[in-house]
Parts: structure tokens; C-alpha cells; sequence
């Protein structure tokens, strides 16, 4: 349970730092509509001149140009924009049920009579803090039979799941992953098998959403910090594995192409 609360704020986190940079995306939209017309195009960078009168590089996307480049750090500001507000307020929350259960964590470390053990336990409880565990689980009584899939909950509730090494890929794509449901990978690279888990509706997953995923995607990838990277999404049905092929590899068809800034 502390983990799971330390993770969110680490995410929380992620986000707020994302939102206070909406104005910066903002005033690179602005400048790629400025200075992007006197530029040849394609090109993956714009180098423009900053309010401030600095020199500044602004990353573009190639194969699209300074219109649709300009479009795409619009959105990002406004998502940005809009997700600060909540980040921020649930941070807070998560910020002191975190700490309150990791004092209590330490709480019980010190106890020294089952009395007091006890009276933390129902504490616990009436916060809802406590998880049932069953005895000698077997590895097939845990999510995902022990393997190391983590889930975690996207915009507009969509259920998002990634691998965190090569054997959870091969078990989410080929074991857990339905063929309707949204699968993404870095184009070209090594990173998270991320999946969409979409209910026989793929139509119903909004660009919000896929962002998200796709983000997921490079953040657990070696291309975290490379800039702006493509990331891959198709269906699942469309995704195979050639036989004796390492694990985590997989082949793929149909896909379209997201980039995202890493």
C-alpha cells in the first residue's frame, strides 16, 4: 500500500512539473507560427529568437510542418494546463495518506505488546488500508501469475497496462492482451509492451488517452531522454511473435505513429 501511494505521488509529481510548463509549450507554438514560414521544411528543428530576446531551438516533428508542429504544442499546453489543477490537488491528499501510512508502518515496527498491534491494525482497517492475503499463495493466485505487469488507470478511466522487463512483455502481449485492445511500442527500439485495454471498443479510445499510452511507452524505455520519439500503436490482433524469438520481441502491422516528447 505505501508503495502503491509512493508511485502515484512520484506520477502526481510527474504531472505538475508537466503542467508548469504549459506556457513554455505554449510560447514554442507561438514562435514555430513566427519563424516557421522563413524555414525549410522537412526539419526537426526551428531556431527561433525567445521573447527575451535568446536564441532558441524548438523541436519539430519532421514530417509534419510548422502549422501542424505549432497545432501539436498548442494541445500539449492545454492538456498540460488542464491536468495541473487535479495533479496538484490530489497530490496533496496522496502526499499525507502516504506519510500517515508510513507512520503508522513505523507505528507497528515499535509496537511492543499485541494489544497495541491490534488497535493499529483496526486503525488500518477503518482507512481501508489493509489488503487480504491468502497463505502459500502459488505464483498462479497472484495478478498476472507473478509476472511483472504493472496497471495503472489512464484519462477518461481507461485501464492502461505495461511489462517492466522482456518475459511480463511476452505475458502481456500474448497472454493478457485481447485482440481489439490498443497495443504500443517505440518505433525501432526497446521499450514496455503498453496495452489499451479497450472492451471490444478500440473506436471509443480518444487521442488522450493514446498520448497517454504512448507515453508510458517511452518512459520506460532507453529513448526516455531522447528528444521526441515515435511510438507505434496497432491493434493486438495485429501483433505476433516469430517463433524462437527473444522475449519481449514482436512483429507488427497496421500501425499508426504518435511522437512524443521525451
Amino acid at each position: 500500500m505505501l508503495l502503491a501511494r509512493e508511485v502515484a505521488v512520484d506520477d502526481l509529481r510527474s504531472a505538475v512539473d508537466n503542467g508548469m510548463r504549459a506556457g513554455e509549450l505554449q510560447r514554442a507554438g507561438e514562435l514555430l507560427l513566427a519563424y516557421g514560414p522563413a524555414q525549410s521544411w522537412p526539419r526537426a528543428q526551428v531556431d527561433a529568437i525567445d521573447y527575451d530576446g535568446q536564441p532558441i531551438s524548438i523541436r519539430t516533428a519532421p514530417e509534419l510542418d510548422f502549422k501542424k508542429n505549432a497545432e501539436r504544442y498548442f494541445a500539449r499546453a492545454r492538456k498540460a494546463k488542464d491536468r495541473l489543477e487535479f495533479a496538484q490537488s490530489q497530490l496533496g491528499r496522496l502526499s499525507a495518506e502516504r506519510d500517515a501510512i508510513a507512520s503508522m508502518a513505523a507505528a507497528v515496527a515499535d509496537a511492543s505488546s499485541l494489544r497495541e498491534l491490534d488497535d493499529l491494525r483496526e486503525r488500518a482497517s477503518e482507512k481501508r488500508w489493509l489488503h487480504s492475503q491468502h497463505h502459500a499463495a502459488k505464483a498462479k493466485d497472484r495478478p498476472f501469475e507473478g509476472h511483472r505487469v504493472r496497471e495503472i488507470v489512464g484519462p477518461g478511466g481507461c485501464r492502461v497496462l505495461f511489462g517492466e522487463n522482456a518475459t511480463a512483455n511476452d505475458y502481456l502481449t500474448l497472454r493478457v492482451a485481447k485482440p481489439n485492445d490498443i497495443w504500443l511500442h517505440v518505433r525501432g527500439g526497446v521499450s514496455a509492451h503498453v496495452v489499451i485495454a479497450t472492451n471490444n471498443k478500440p473506436d471509443r479510445v480518444g487521442p488522450e488517452a493514446l498520448r497517454f499510452a504512448a507515453e508510458v511507452a517511452v518512459k520506460n524505455s532507453p529513448s526516455k531522454h531522447a528528444g521526441i520519439v515515435a511510438v507505434d500503436y496497432t491493434l493486438k490482433k495485429h501483433v505476433r511473435k516469430s517463433r524462437g524469438a527473444p522475449a519481449g520481441s514482436a512483429l507488427y502491422t497496421h500501425e499508426k505513429t504518435l511522437h512524443i516528447e521525451s
